[in-house]
């Protein structure tokens, strides 16, 4: 039988619009398929991306072992590829750790004024995989396959451990500690600054000269018993959850300074190591008159009318910073600097 003409055109069109239906189903399951492919291909990198991670993560990790290379005497050389790593008994209570890639070692900073000691008297047993440096007053501990340092005073109570000696080249000297550990140093206040949160240390902090009357060192210490002295110009010093560091250091071959004892003992060393700020003479140290920011002029003066007056005044001096061309002596980055001398003010 055969149909109207008008219903054979609505079936007609009843045909296409199936097949229009068909078509953006599917259209749309394909681009359903296709944005999944896109999200899981972004949600996972690719192989590259993940090889290029996990190579900077291994980029320390995977250097060699350390081997002993020299054990004579307070002195311990070790290697791990191209890299040197140099342990001095300085003192009794001191080690000196120096980490130089391709053996190179750069100049001491200004922090470092005196290199060479007599004999601490250390014993170094470089027989096993765990090197063994004991004194009287200290104990360190290398182990090779590790190339981890951990350190102990003289009852064998560990103060310190470091776990990858060559972490030091990624600018990170870190160690780990017990949490209750209370850390001093690294700077002071300025004399306009306000100072009471104390000398005790936080969690961040800047390492830089001082100024202003106020001390700055990359050395920090605990009265636990121990502390850490670094060889750099600025740096930044953390201390959180049992680990203490040092970053953004300036030397590319790092070099620093383990100590054990008490606060004035430690106190001592650094003294040994970074040398001892310069006192008056002895025959200044009785009567002193000491005046800010006057000229040359009144200060002769002064000294003459003291010695008319037969006043005993052993030594006179006039301090003078940071005024309008004068001689200064300012404290910046760890270092001293001199500026050029001018002629002094009037008054």
């Amino acid at each position: 039988m055969e149909l109207p003409q008008s219903k054979k055109k609505s079936w007609a069109l009843y045909g296409i619009t199936l097949v229009i239906v068909a078509l953006i189903i599917l259209g749309g399951n394909a681009l359903l398929s296709k944005d999944s492919a896109e999200d899981t291909e972004a949600a996972a990198p690719s192989s590259t991306a993940r090889q290029t991670s996990e190579a900077a993560a291994k980029r320390v990790s995977d250097g060699e072992p350390f081997v002993v290379v020299k054990s004579e005497g307070d002195h311990l050389e070790l290697k791990s590829g191209t890299t040197a790593i140099i342990l001095d008994v300085i003192q009794s209570d001191a080690i000196r750790v120096r980490v130089n890639p391709n053996g190179a070692a750069e100049p001491d900073t200004e922090v470092i004024a005196f290199t060479e000691f007599d004999p601490a008297g250390a014993t170094i047993d470089a027989t096993g995989n765990l090197v063994r440096i004991t004194t009287d007053r200290m104990e360190a501990a290398i182990d090779l396959n590790k190339r981890s340092l951990t350190v102990y005073d003289a009852k064998k109570k560990l103060l310190l451990e470091q776990p990858d000696l060559l972490n030091t080249l990624q600018d990170e000297i870190e160690f780990k500690h017990d949490e209750d550990d209370r850390f001093y140093g690294i700077g002071g206040y300025e004399a306009s600054e306000n100072s009471a949160d104390g000398i005790l240390l936080g969690t961040a902090e800047f390492v830089q000269g001082g100024k202003q009357g106020h001390p700055g060192a990359p050395l920090a210490w605990s009265s636990t018993g121990y502390g850490l002295l670094v060889d750099t110009i600025n740096a930044r010093f953390y201390n959180s959850k049992g680990i203490v560091s040092f970053t953004n250091t300036s030397k590319k071959s790092p070099q620093y300074f383990i100590l054990v004892g008490s606060p004035a003992d430690m106190m001592a060393t650094v003294a040994d190591i970074s040398g001892k700020p310069p006192l008056f003479p002895k025959w200044s140290m009785g009567f002193m008159n000491s005046e800010w920011g006057i000229d040359e002029k009144e200060l002769l003066q002064h000294v003459s009318t003291y010695r008319e007056k037969q006043i005993p005044i052993d030594a006179s001096r006039s301090i003078s910073i940071g005024r309008r061309g004068a001689k200064t002596t300012t404290a910046s980055s760890g270092g001293m600097r001199r500026s050029s001398r001018a002629e002094l003010p009037d008054s």
